[in-house]
């Protein structure tokens, strides 16, 4: 919090007036429906609906060589029937990019969370595990990288981050003992890599990534990895970025090992992104495949994930969008624990206003289990969600003051 709070003070216009600060708060209201706000262990989910309040501000300086970022975003979430499940989150995002030379660029970022999970279909970290019962997440991560291009066509870089997850149970729900509650885990994370570029347009290279996954009751994983990267874009309309390589992972368990468990594992990894922009529509394309810190899973996990997204501007004031996907979780702690998440979802933006819009948005997804994931042995459930949003962003494109000026200026 200090790191931020110090950040923010950076981001301040200064007196010789180089750069410019940017304010463009908003007031986000959400209605939103879900048949699965809480599941206990009778393998059921208990459906309610929520009322939401969320206050967003955005603070961005913009300099001639560097760019800062910060966002808080506290929300109110307040259930009509389950009173015990009504939540404060609290949401906090700093970044700064800077480019100190034409030839090197760097990027710092920190980010914390603290609210109440129950597994969000298409989520984009863990395997979506609406089928655990519901509990309090708190997520702090920071991330400092750079990029360095030298000799004309070669460049390289590196990646550092450390992320943080703590869980735990929510007061006054009753639900049985013996429930699955995520155990606490951190992440290390370094990357290195080197490139070229073999056009104007192509660049290929390799990259060595380590992790290590503190887990609190599990133990510990150190992985390896080598990977081959390719990225090609041929226009600003179209990408594709692949990355396809091999891992290997070694365990430190902290608990008896059972007959048949090995204390290491192995395989390829790798990721695909396709971007296409159309005439009348976006299409993005996207695979993974690789080890994880197993998030809110039982133990580390390798976690696959494959759908598409397309977007539509429909006119100046509507706008679409639709989502596939499928993700699988397999734990490397317990060989026959699995999750198994199929989900689709849609969106309608209405824009009247620069300074109003609407959001419509559903999804459903269909969750199975395998194993003894305890409360959801062999389960399988069907969850479905629908929300209202409504955004008012008073300042959109208002100048406030020389050097401070609303978004869109």
């Amino acid at each position: 919090m200090a790191l931020m709070v110090a950040a923010v003070c950076t981001m301040l216009p200064q007196a010789s007036g180089a750069g410019v600060v940017s304010f463009n708060p908003a007031l986000e209201l959400s209605q939103v429906y879900t048949s699965n706000a809480l599941f206990t262990s009778e393998e059921t989910a208990v459906s309610d609906s929520y009322t939401a309040l969320a206050l967003v501000l955005p603070l961005k300086r913009e300099a001639p060589r560097n760019t800062a970022e910060f966002t808080y975003r506290p929300s109110y979430q307040a259930y009509d029937s389950l009173d015990s499940l009504s939540n404060l989150t609290h949401s906090l995002l700093f970044r700064l990019d800077s480019t100190p030379s034409e030839s090197l660029s760097t990027n710092l970022s920190t980010s914390y969370y603290r609210g109440q999970d129950q597994g969000i279909p298409n989520s984009d970290t863990g395997p979506d595990l609406v089928l655990t019962p519901r509990n309090t997440r708190e997520q702090g991560r920071i991330d400092f990288g750079f990029s360095h291009r030298f000799s004309g066509k070669w460049n390289w870089g590196a990646n550092v981050y450390y992320e943080a997850l703590n869980y735990s149970s929510i007061e006054d729900i009753e639900q049985d003992p013996d429930v699955y509650i995520p155990e606490d885990r951190t992440t290390i994370g370094l990357v290195g890599r080197v490139g070229r570029a073999v056009s104007a347009r192509t660049n290929v290279g390799v990259a060595v990534r380590f992790n290590q996954f503190d887990l609190d009751i599990s133990g510990t994983e150190q992985v390896q990895r080598l990977e081959l990267t390719f990225l090609h874009k041929p226009s600003r309309r179209n990408q594709l970025d692949v990355r396809l390589g091999a891992f290997r992972g070694e365990f430190d368990r902290s608990v008896p090992v059972e007959p048949g468990q090995s204390d290491t594992r192995s395989g390829f990894s790798g990721n695909f992104l396709f971007e296409r922009i159309f005439p009348a529509f976006n299409l993005q394309l996207f695979a993974l495949h690789e080890p994880t810190s197993g998030y809110n899973f039982v133990g580390t996990s390798t976690n696959t994930v494959a759908g598409l997204s397309l977007s539509w501007e429909l006119s100046n004031q509507v706008s679409a969008g639709a989502t596939a996907r499928y993700s699988r979780a397999d734990s490397t702690f317990q060989d026959d624990v699995t999750v198994e998440n199929i989900g689709l979802g849609g969106t309608l933006d209405y824009r009247p206003l620069r300074t109003l819009s609407f959001r419509f948005s559903a999804t459903a997804s269909d969750q199975t289990s395998g194993g003894q994931l305890e409360a959801a042995e062999n389960a399988s459930i069907a969850v479905l969600q629908g929300s209202i949003d409504i955004v008012w962003s008073p300042l959109a494109n208002k100048r406030i003051a020389a050097g401070f000026t609303g978004s869109g200026d």
